[in-house]
């Protein structure tokens, strides 16, 4: 009977739904889109006025994040220092690096001089 499953499947999704929200990843999206928001607020109070422009910067942690970090700071051209509490785990964030540009010249979105 359809709707005597109504109620259960309601329960259901209820449940699933409270499980999901309890993530520390539902909780970090979230955070994220304050941040965001606070950030556009920010921009709308200021006139959208430019940044300083960055020449060099540090990021501390070259896994797959740092990693991540480092490659769109040195496509942007801005010197990157990268700090790990391992010299090989500073070798396998600049090896994900050398990875990710490589992709990008194969698949002709970047050329190897840039």
């Amino acid at each position: 009977n359809l709707q005597s499953s109504i109620p259960h499947a309601l329960e259901r999704e209820a449940r699933a739904f409270g499980n999901l929200v309890a993530t520390p990843e539902s909780k970090n999206l979230c955070a994220l889109f304050f941040l965001t928001s606070e950030a556009k607020k920010r921009a709308d109070r200021t006139g959208n006025a430019p940044f300083a422009k960055v020449h060099k910067c540090g990021v501390i942690g070259a896994g797959v994040m740092g990693a991540g970090i480092v490659q769109l700071l040195a496509y942007k051209d801005i010197s990157v220092y990268v700090r790990d509490i391992k010299e090989d785990f500073v070798r396998a964030g600049l090896a994900r690096v050398r990875k990710a540009f490589d992709v990008l010249v194969k698949s002709r979105r970047l050329t190897r001089e840039e």
